[in-house]
C-alpha cells in the first residue's frame, strides 16, 4: 500500500495513490486539503449542538480516520470508537467540494451521535439529523429540486412503490412518533434502518420544523434527542402533546395532495392557515373575535362574539373549530347576557373553574352598579348560560377610557388574572401594567409597572397577552399597527419574567400595514407547540367575502 496521510488534531485524512490516475491525483490532493481544513471547524460546530467538548473522546490518541476511496458509494463510518473511528468517504471528483464536505458532516454526525448515545445512527431519526447537519453546514450540497431527500415521504405514494419498505403503509406515515429500524421491502428484499427515503425523508421535514417553524436551536434540538422525535418535541415545547398531528395539518395545507412536492429538504418556515369561514363579511360590524381551545382537542378555536343583531336578542356566542380549519361549527347559542350590555363592556376567554372549557368573562367599564370596572365570568361548561363571579374590581369605573384589558394566570396559581393595559393618563409616562389575582375575585393587585414602551405608542397598536417563551409567566404582546419603521406590521413582546421590562423579541410580519384597517388580532396556540401564534382576524376587503383567519407563527 502506498497512503498519503494528512493530520489535524481530531482527524487523519488518507488515501490509497495506486487507487487513483494521475489525472485523478491532480484533482483529489486538492479536495483532500479542502476537507482537512474543514473537518475541524465543522467538528466544532457539531460538538456544540451534541453538548460535547472539541476532542472529547478523540485528539491525537484516537484521530478519527477518513479514507478517500471510489470503492464507496457516498459515504460510511463504523461508530466510535476508542481505537481510530473509521470513515470512508467518496471525493466525488467530478463534483463539488461542498458535496464532499456534506457527506463528511453526514458521517461525523453519526460517529457523535455513537459517542454521545442520545440519538440512534441506524434508524430512521439519526439518519435524518445527519443529512440535516450536512445541509446546514454546507448548504450548497443540498438539493435544489424535486429530486431531493423528503419528497418520497412528502409526494410520493409508498404503497404503490414497490421499491418502499413494507413499514411505509400509508402516504405520510408518522415516522415522528415511530423510527423505521429497518424491514422487508415490497419488491422483495429488505432495506435497513438508516437508508429508507420515506422515513429519514419524514424526519428531516420534522427536523427542520423542529429548527425553522417552531424556532428552536439545532443545540436545543440535538441535546433533546430521546428515543423518537416525538419524545424530542415534547421535551422542547414542555407538553405532554405529540408532535405529529401539528406537523402533519401544517404540512397537508401547505402541500394539499400526492402531487404537492417541494423545491427544497427544508420549505420551511410556512404559514400556518389563511383561509376565508362560514361567517359572512357583513358579520364585521356585528360583534368580536376570540381565540381559546373550545372542545379540547390542543387546538385554538375562533369565538365570535356576536353583540348586535342577534335572533336571540342576547349576546350569542359562534365557536368554529380550529381542526375544522375554522370550517365548522362546534357551538352557536345564546347567553345570559341581553343585548343590550354591547355598549358596556368587553369580552376576554380563560379558564376560571379549571375544567378544561373556556369561561367568558365580560369585563363590564361602563353603566356598571357599583361605579368600579366589573367582571362577569359564564361557565364554559353550561354553554355560557350560568355564571361564575359577578364582581366589582380596584379599578375605577373612569379607568375605562384609559386602556384596556388582558386575561391571563400571571403568578401561576391556576386562576386567570385580569390584566389592565394602562395606555392613556399613565403616571410614568409610559404604557403601564396593572394586574388584579384571580384568587382575590379581582380585588387585589400583584403588579403595578410602568413599561419600556411610551405611552406615545397608544396610538400605534394593541396589546395581547400570552406566553411566548414558554417560562409559564404571560407576556406582553404590543402588535404595532401604524408608524412602523418596516411598513409592516410589527411584533414587539416584552417578558413577564422581566415584570414587562426587557423585550423577548422586536420582528416585522408578513402582514402588510396597510392591513391594520382590515382586522382585528388574537394570539392563541394553534399548532400545538405551547407557544402563542398570532391570529390576524381580517374583517373587511377579503378576497372571500367572509370573514377570513390567518394564523401566523411567532418568530424567534
Amino acid at each position: 500500500m502506498a497512503l498519503e496521510i494528512f493530520q489535524t488534531s481530531n482527524f487523519q485524512v488518507q488515501y490509497e495513490l495506486t487507487d487513483y490516475s494521475q489525472a485523478e491525483l491532480l484533482l483529489l490532493r486538492p479536495r483532500a486539503q479542502v476537507l482537512l481544513g474543514g473537518c475541524e471547524p465543522d467538528y466544532a460546530t457539531m460538538c456544540g449542538w451534541f453538548g460535547i467538548t472539541v476532542g472529547d473522546g478523540l485528539g491525537p490518541a484516537n484521530r478519527v480516520v477518513i479514507t478517500l476511496t471510489k470503492n464507496v458509494r457516498g459515504a460510511s463510518n463504523t461508530g466510535f470508537s476508542t481505537n481510530n473511528p473509521q470513515m470512508s468517504v467518496n471525493p466525488n471528483l467530478g463534483g463539488s467540494d461542498d458535496s464532499v464536505l456534506g457527506l463528511f458532516v453526514d458521517e461525523m454526525s453519526e460517529i457523535l451521535m455513537s459517542f454521545k448515545g442520545n440519538w440512534d445512527p441506524l434508524n430512521s431519526g439519526g439518519e435524518g439529523l445527519s443529512r440535516v447537519a450536512g445541509e446546514l453546514l454546507h448548504p450548497n450540497s443540498a438539493p435544489n429540486t424535486k429530486d431531493n431527500n423528503v419528497n418520497a415521504w412528502l409526494a410520493s405514494d409508498p404503497t404503490t412503490d414497490p421499491t418502499s419498505a413494507k413499514a411505509d403503509s400509508v402516504f405520510r406515515k408518522d415516522w415522528v412518533s415511530a423510527n423505521f429500524t429497518g424491514g422487508d421491502l415490497r419488491a422483495g428484499g429488505s432495506v435497513a434502518g438508516d437508508q429508507d427515503s420515506y422515513s429519514f425523508g419524514c424526519a428531516m421535514l420534522f427536523i427542520y420544523y423542529l429548527k425553522d417553524q417552531l424556532g428552536f436551536t439545532m443545540d436545543e434540538i440535538v441535546q433533546n434527542g430521546t428515543g423518537t422525535l416525538d419524545g424530542t418535541y415534547r421535551s422542547l415545547t414542555k407538553t405532554n402533546r405529540g408532535g405529529f398531528s401539528p406537523f402533519r395539518r401544517l404540512i397537508d395545507f401547505n402541500f394539499p395532495t400526492t402531487n404537492s412536492p417541494s423545491l427544497t429538504d427544508n420549505p420551511f418556515p410556512l404559514p400556518l392557515l389563511h383561509t376565508g369561514t362560514p361567517l359572512a363579511q357583513n358579520e364585521d360590524g356585528n360583534g368580536d373575535f376570540l381565540a381559546g381551545d373550545f372542545d379540547g382537542d390542543n387546538i385554538a378555536d375562533m369565538f365570535f362574539i356576536k353583540r348586535k343583531n342577534t335572533g336571540t336578542n342576547t349576546i350569542e356566542i359562534h365557536v368554529l373549530s380550529g381542526e375544522s380549519n375554522f370550517q365548522k361549527f362546534i357551538l352557536q347559542t345564546g347567553t345570559a347576557l341581553p343585548q343590550s350590555e354591547d355598549q358596556n363592556g368587553d369580552f376576554l376567554l380563560a379558564d376560571f373553574d379549571h375544567d378544561g372549557i373556556p369561561d367568558l368573562f365580560f369585563i363590564k367599564r361602563r353603566n356598571t352598579g357599583t361605579n368600579q370596572i366589573e367582571v362577569h365570568i359564564l361557565s364554559g361548561k353550561s354553554k355560557y348560560q350560568q355564571f361564575l363571579v359577578r364582581a366589582g374590581t380596584s379599578l375605577a369605573q373612569t379607568e375605562d377610557l384609559n386602556g384596556d384589558f388582558a386575561i391571563a394566570d400571571f403568578d401561576r396559581d391556576g386562576v386567570p388574572d385580569l390584566f389592565f393595559i394602562k395606555r392613556r393618563n399613565t403616571g410614568a409616562n409610559s404604557i403601564e401594567v396593572h394586574v388584579l389575582t384571580g384568587k382575590s375575585n379581582y380585588q387585589q393587585f400583584v403588579v403595578h409597572t410602568g413599561t419600556p414602551l411610551t405611552q406615545g405608542e397608544d396610538r400605534n397598536g394593541d396589546f395581547l397577552v400570552a406566553d411566548f417563551d414558554r417560562d409559564g409567566i404571560p407576556d406582553l404582546y404590543f402588535i404595532k399597527r401604524r408608524n412602523t419603521s418596516t411598513n409592516q406590521i410589527e411584533i414587539h413582546v416584552l417578558s413577564g419574567q422581566s415584570s414587562y421590562q426587557q423585550f423577548a423579541i422586536h420582528t416585522p410580519t408578513v402582514l402588510a400595514q396597510s392591513e391594520d384597517v382590515n382586522g382585528s388580532f388574537q394570539a392563541a396556540d394553534f399548532d400545538s407547540d405551547g407557544r402563542a401564534d398570532l391570529f390576524f382576524i381580517k374583517r373587511r376587503n377579503t378576497g372571500t367575502n367572509s370573514i377570513e383567519v390567518h394564523v401566523l407563527a411567532v418568530p424567534v
